[in-house]
């Protein structure tokens, strides 16, 4: 092994570590908690199999609302955090003034975490000293129960889910966008003559790597 490569290494471990213990662990201790009848009073964890799954595939309140909602949420997150991160980072892109400052207020929800947001998003939307509701009623609208309702609830939620990953969409795509050659970045199609067909940009599948999170914003829904 060379010494580049052990460098290398040396410099993965630590985010590998604790990738490791705050991602794969706790995955590999659901998955095996999902094969046991796991319960406080049952210090025994008795191996059930697959009856876990079983029950729930069975249960039709997992299938009528359940499973439609995970997926609903799962595909809008996804579509409006891409949409609203490819925005962004075309916007970043250019070179314009106070481009730090708006990538930089851009960037705050990654810096705060899914649990500190769950508490400021239910506070806010608190249906009796929310601050929503207050500036509703500042307009002379009615206040709303917004976290007791079906579809309010889950509009809050998907726009809590939306705030906090597109910084990460624009991130990944800005960093794509600027990993293209420059003849790339230069290129503007000429609509006075045919249309000619182009190589795909080096940089083109980082469009596809923040679709990967889909399976994170599955995993938080669930």
């Amino acid at each position: 092994m060379s010494e580049k490569t052990r460098f290398m290494l040396a410099l993965i471990a630590p985010a590998a570590l604790v990738l490791a213990l705050f991602q794969v662990v706790p995955i590999l201790t659901g998955a095996n908690a999902s094969f046991r009848d796991w319960t406080l009073h049952d210090p025994k964890r008795t191996w059930v199999g697959l009856a876990n799954y079983i029950h729930v595939l069975r249960d039709p309140e997992f299938l009528a609302i359940v499973l439609p909602n995970t997926f609903g949420f799962m595909i809008a997150s996804v579509t409006c955090s891409l949409v609203l991160g490819l925005l962004i980072a075309l916007m970043l892109n250019r070179r314009f003034a106070g481009r730090w400052l708006v990538q930089s207020i851009v960037l705050l929800p990654l810096m705060v975490a899914p649990v500190i947001a769950a508490i400021m998003i239910r506070w806010m939307f608190n249906d009796q000293f929310g601050v929503v509701n207050a500036v509703l009623e500042g307009l002379g609208i009615a206040p709303i129960s917004w976290l007791t309702q079906r579809w309010t609830a889950f509009l809050v939620i998907l726009m809590t889910d939306v705030w906090l990953w597109t910084p990460w969409f624009a991130l990944i795509l800005l960093a794509g966008l600027q990993s293209l050659p420059p003849a790339y970045r230069a290129f503007r199609p000429n609509r006075s003559r045919r249309r000619r067909s182009t190589p795909p940009a080096p940089g083109a599948p980082s469009a596809i790597s923040p679709c990967r999170c889909s399976a994170r914003s599955w995993w938080c829904a669930w």
